[in-house]
C-alpha cells in the first residue's frame, strides 16, 4: 500500500453504481416520445454535472427543438420508473471496499447527485451502511468541475486532499478531483476521456480494481 494515501474518495454514478445507463435510457425514451431526432452527444455532455448545471445545459441544447420544462419533467418521470428496477453495482466495488476496511482506511462518496437521492440509491443497492460519509452536490456552492466537493469530502475525512485518492468516471468529475489535489484515477464509463482531460496526467484505468492496484491499494494480479 502506498504510504502517501490515507483515504479514498469515490464518485457514485457511473463509478460505483451503473446509473448513467439508466439516465441515458430515460433520455432516449423521452426523445422518442417527443419525436426528436437527436443523438446522445447532448447527454454525454451532462455526465458529472449537478442538477442545476445539467438543466441549464440541457435547456440550451433543446432550445430550438422542444419545450424544456415539459421535456425535463418527462425525462425525470421515465427515469424514476426505470429506477424501480434493481440498480447494478459496478464490478469490483465490494472487493475494493472490503480491502479498504481491512486496511482501516477511511473513505467517502463525493457525488454531484443531491445527498438525499444519493442515499436513496445507495439504500436500494444495499451499500448505504458501507458509506457513513456521503457528500452530495447540494452540500457545496460550486459543483464539479470545481474542486469544492472533493475538498469538503477530504475535510469530512479529516485528511488533507493530497493524501487522498479519488476515483472518478467522468471528465467533469476528474477535473474536480485533480483540481482538489487528490491522486486521481479515472475509470471511464460511457465515454472515453477527452484529449484535454488526458493531458491532466492522472491515471486512467479500465476498472476499479486495476485502478486500486495502480495506487498500491490492492495486490497486483499474479499471472
Amino acid at each position: 500500500m502506498s504510504s502517501k494515501i490515507h483515504a479514498v474518495i469515490f464518485d457514485m454514478d457511473g463509478l460505483l453504481l451503473d446509473t448513467e445507463r439508466v439516465y441515458l435510457e430515460g433520455l432516449r425514451q423521452t426523445r422518442a416520445a417527443f419525436d426528436l431526432d437527436l443523438n446522445d452527444e447532448l447527454f454525454f455532455s451532462l455526465i458529472g454535472l449537478d442538477r442545476e448545471k445539467t438543466e441549464i445545459k440541457l435547456a440550451a441544447g433543446l432550445e430550438e427543438h422542444v419545450d424544456f420544462d415539459a421535456f425535463n419533467k418527462e425525462w425525470r418521470q421515465r427515469t424514476e420508473v426505470l429506477f424501480m428496477q434493481p440498480i447494478p453495482i459496478k464490478p469490483g466495488v465490494h472487493d475494493l471496499l472490503d480491502r479498504l476496511q481491512s486496511l482501516k482506511m477511511p473513505y467517502a462518496i463525493a457525488t454531484a447527485t443531491k445527498t438525499e437521492k444519493a442515499q436513496h440509491h445507495l439504500t436500494l443497492t444495499g451499500l448505504i451502511d458501507l458509506f457513513p460519509i456521503v457528500i452530495g452536490g447540494d452540500q457545496v456552492e460550486n459543483g464539479k468541475p470545481a474542486p469544492d466537493i472533493y475538498l469538503k469530502a477530504a475535510a469530512a475525512l479529516n485528511i488533507e486532499p493530497h493524501l487522498c485518492a479519488a476515483f472518478e468516471d467522468s471528465d467533469t468529475g476528474t477535473r474536480a478531483a485533480v483540481a482538489a489535489g487528490t491522486r486521481t484515477v479515472q475509470v471511464p464509463d460511457l465515454i472515453s476521456p477527452s484529449p484535454e482531460v488526458v493531458a491532466l496526467k492522472h491515471h486512467i484505468a479500465t476498472d476499479l480494481i486495476s485502478g486500486a492496484r495502480h495506487l498500491g491499494l490492492m495486490e497486483m494480479a499474479h499471472s
